[in-house]
């Protein structure tokens, strides 16, 4: 037990130590552009310690450090976009991959790197799209409420029309 302890700690602080080269210390790599092919071996060459993690635990953190940027970038766009217009951002169809002309003038969109913008705006919208969800969920306008909602409306009529 003592010793798979300690094994996972090296573990731990070898994700650290990664996270740490991920966030400024190795030249080239960006949330926005980088791949994982492009960045694994710079990794590996910053620091021979991260070898004690297995090459899909690597990549596994990397994407798991992505995602965490492009959500941070995501949260503001996606309350500017809620603000000021929210008729279009729900309108939005990430299958289609049009950005509106509206949304492009945004500075919160422009002030994105320009290789990430894309990916930034449809994951502000799908948080748009879950805070909504939480939202009519919190407060009953969720799925299965409103169905309950509209079954009562149902009895009620039966119920007037017995009378």
């Amino acid at each position: 037990a003592l010793f798979d302890e300690h094994g996972q700690e090296l573990l731990n602080r070898a994700r650290e130590r990664m996270l740490v080269l991920l966030d400024g210390e190795i030249d080239g790599v960006t949330w926005h552009s980088s791949t994982w092919d492009d960045v694994e071996p710079k990794l590996v060459a910053a620091d021979k310690r991260l070898k004690q993690l297995t090459g899909r635990s690597r990549e596994k953190v990397f994407k798991q450090w992505q995602r965490a940027r492009v959500t941070a970038a995501a949260e503001p766009l996606a309350k500017t976009l809620a603000e000021e217009m929210p008729e279009v951002a729900f309108a939005l169809d990430p299958e289609k991959k049009v950005v509106p002309d509206e949304v492009q003038q945004l500075s919160a969109y422009k002030a994105l790197p320009p290789e990430g913008r894309a990916g930034v705006l449809w994951a502000a919208v799908e948080l748009m799209h879950e805070q909504r969800q939480q939202k009519r969920q919190r407060y009953g306008d969720g799925p299965g409420k409103s169905t309950d909602a509209a079954k009562s409306m149902q009895n009620l009529a039966k119920y007037v029309e017995t009378k």
